[in-house]
């Protein structure tokens, strides 16, 4: 049995050049014609799996486009890639939203034009608006997908069932409690705390005191 996490999880994406690798002003000219990329290739850096054949061959037979996959398994690793020069080698990136904030403050994207999306007007604000991806107005992502978060339980052996994620520092599960090994664990630390309640950016950019704290209250035991 399972139960949802008070919170979302939030895969945005984000553009670093305003066309393919190849023939980029060319494109660029002619943006309005669905046939300008064709014969080209569009990369992106992704999660495994965001760019399946089962759902690119579309879009690929659509524009005359091959659609090439690169995927990673952590932020930390999209990061390397990124500060190690893939900003000149990718089209676009899927980041989750905890990094996607850090990638634009680093300069390694670049702002989408909204107008050439014609389907930007009819997504959430909650969520094209987040703070992470915008800056002075420019918007450096679109969010792609979104859901919640889940604390996966044995029934059998966990009762009551837990209303909150502070069953993890209940005494009685200590030794019994497994977590992806991810700086997301941070966050949700953060989010216990309330940080998130005015400003969700806040959980992304915790100052030395917060991180003082999260560690206080970790989720491990040594």
């Amino acid at each position: 049995m399972k139960t949802k996490l008070f919170s979302l999880s939030l895969i945005v994406l984000i553009a670093f050049m305003a066309s393919c690798n190849s023939g980029g002003n060319k494109i660029a000219q002619n943006a309005n014609d669905s046939m300008s990329f064709k014969g080209q290739t569009l990369n992106i850096l992704c999660w495994e799996g965001y760019a399946d054949p089962l759902f690119t061959k579309t879009f690929e037979q659509k524009y005359g486009v091959t659609v090439k996959g690169t995927y990673y398994g952590s932020d930390d690793e999209l990061v390397s890639k990124l500060q190690g020069g893939g900003d000149a080698s990718y089209d676009i990136v899927s980041p989750s939203s905890d990094v996607a904030s850090y990638l634009v403050d680093a300069g390694l994207v670049q702002p989408i034009d909204t107008s050439k999306i014609s389907e930007w007007r009819n997504l959430s604000p909650q969520l094209k608006n987040l703070k992470d991806v915008v800056r002075e107005g420019k918007s450096y992502g679109m969010p792609f997908c979104w859901g919640p978060d889940y604390l996966v339980y044995n029934a059998d052996k966990v009762s009551p069932a837990p209303d909150s994620w502070n069953v993890f520092w209940d005494p009685k599960y200590k030794g019994k409690v497994s977590l992806w090994d991810d700086i997301s664990n941070l966050y949700l630390v953060g989010q216990l705390m309330g940080w998130d309640k005015t400003d969700q950016s806040v959980l992304y950019n915790m100052n030395e005191d917060q991180l003082k704290q999260v560690k206080q209250k970790k989720l491990w035991k040594d």
